[in-house]
C-alpha cells in the first residue's frame, strides 16, 4: 500500500483511539447546536448522527477526523456519502464556541428492476443552507489524478481545508508517491493550527534557511515539540522520506496519547524556567525551547538567541543577545517589555 495510504489509516486510527479515550472522559452536552459552548472535557453529538466533537484536556478540539488547536471548520465537508455543516472555534478562556451545526446531509439510492426497464430513484434529504462565507477561502490542490479509492473521502475533506496548499506534485497530487519530512510538516501543521505560520528569517535546523518554501512550517512544527529533528538533532532532513514507525511517533506527539510535555531528545540546556503550565529552556545553542500548556502562546519561543528566560503564570520573557528583552503570550499587558538594554528580567 501506498505511504499515503497507510499515513491516512494510522491518522485515523489514532484519531478514533483519542476519541474513544476522550469519550470515556468527557461529560455529554447532548446535541451539538450553534453558540453552543463546550469546555475542556465535554463533547457534543452532531445532530442526526453518531460522530462527536469533543474538548480535550490540553484545549485541543476534535471533529471526524480533525483535530485542531484554534478552530476547526467542516462545513460543506463529504465522507462516505454524508454532507457535514459543523464549525467551532477556540475562545480565549480556552472554550468551544460552536459556530455551525446543521442537520447532515445525506444521499440514498433505490433501483427497481422490471423485466423490461429498470428504474432508478434517487432521495435526496436537505437542510437551510448554512453560512458559508470563507469555505472555500483555503487554497486548494488540483486533485485530478485522485480518480478513486478508498482514500478519496479523507483527500478531498483535508484538500477543503487547505491542507494540502502548495504541496503538490507534477501530476497533481500524486497519492501513491511517498511524502518527504518538509511536507508532512506543513500538512501536521497546518491540522494541528488550523492555520500557516507566519515567515521566518531563520529555523533551529542546519539544513533549513529561511528561503526553505517549507522553513515556517518546519520551525512550527519544533516548536510544537512534535518533531525533534533528525539524527543528531541539529538537522531535520527534509527530503527523507517518514518511515512507518517515525510516523507512529510523530502522531503520537501530535495528539498528546501519551505523555509528550517534556523534550524527547537527549540535548544540552543552560537554564530552564517553570511558569503555573507551561516552561521553557535555553539550548546549548542559546536558542529559547518550551514546552506544555500553550493555549494562549506562552510556549511560543521566538527566534533568535538569549541569554535568560523567566516564566510567569500566563506569559514569559527572555533577555536576547543583544540585552534587549522579548516577552510573549498573556494580552493584559504583561507583554509590553520596556524598550532598551537590560541585565535581568524577571515573570511574575
Amino acid at each position: 500500500m501506498a505511504w499515503l495510504g497507510r499515513l491516512l489509516v494510522v491518522v485515523g486510527a489514532a484519531a478514533a483511539l483519542a476519541l474513544a479515550v476522550g469519550a470515556v472522559m468527557a461529560q455529554q452536552q447532548g446535541d451539538c447546536y450553534e453558540g453552543l459552548v463546550v469546555a475542556p472535557g465535554e463533547r457534543c453529538t452532531y445532530p442526526g448522527t453518531n460522530v462527536e466533537f469533543w474538548v480535550d484536556d490540553s484545549g485541543r478540539g476534535h471533529f471526524l477526523f480533525f483535530t485542531a488547536g484554534t478552530g476547526i471548520d467542516a462545513r460543506n465537508t463529504t465522507i462516505n456519502g454524508v454532507t457535514y455543516n459543523f464549525k467551532a472555534s477556540k475562545q480565549p478562556d480556552g472554550t468551544w464556541l460552536i459556530e455551525a451545526a446543521g442537520k447532515a446531509t445525506t444521499t440514498t439510492s433505490s433501483t427497481t428492476t422490471t423485466s423490461s426497464t429498470t428504474t432508478t430513484t434517487t432521495t435526496t434529504t436537505t437542510v437551510a443552507p448554512t453560512d458559508t462565507t470563507g469555505a472555500d477561502s483555503a487554497a486548494q490542490l488540483d486533485l485530478s489524478d485522485v480518480t478513486g479509492g478508498v482514500h478519496k473521502p479523507a483527500i478531498d475533506a483535508l484538500n477543503a481545508q487547505g491542507v494540502f496548499a502548495d504541496t503538490g506534485c507534477a501530476d497533481g497530487f500524486c497519492p501513491d508517491v511517498p511524502v518527504d519530512r518538509a511536507t508532512m510538516a506543513a500538512w501536521t501543521v497546518r491540522i494541528l493550527d488550523d492555520e500557516d505560520p507566519q515567515p521566518v528569517t531563520s529555523t533551529r535546523f542546519a539544513d533549513i534557511d529561511a528561503s526553505h518554501p517549507q522553513a515556517h512550517f518546519i520551525e512550527r512544527f519544533a516548536q510544537l515539540e512534535v518533531t525533534t529533528g533528525c539524527g543528531d538533532g541539529t538537522r531535520y532532513c527534509p527530503d527523507q522520506p517518514t518511515t512507518r514507525g517515525e510516523m507512529a511517533t510523530l502522531l503520537n506527539r501530535a495528539t498528546r496519547l501519551t505523555d509528550t510535555t517534556t523534550p524527547t531528545r537527549t540535548a544540552t540546556y543552560k537554564a530552564v524556567a517553570a511558569g503555573r503550565e507551561h516552561a521553557c529552556a535555553i539550548t546549548s545553542n542559546d536558542t529559547i525551547t518550551c514546552w506544555g500548556d500553550n493555549y494562549i502562546g506562552q510556549a511560543d519561543a521566538p527566534e533568535g538567541t538569549y541569554k535568560s528566560v523567566t516564566a510567569g503564570s500566563w506569559h514569559t520573557c527572555a533577555i536576547a543577545s543583544n540585552d534587549t528583552i522579548t516577552c510573549w503570550a498573556n494580552p493584559s499587558g504583561k507583554t509590553d517589555a520596556p524598550e532598551g538594554t537590560h541585565k535581568a528580567v524577571t515573570a511574575g
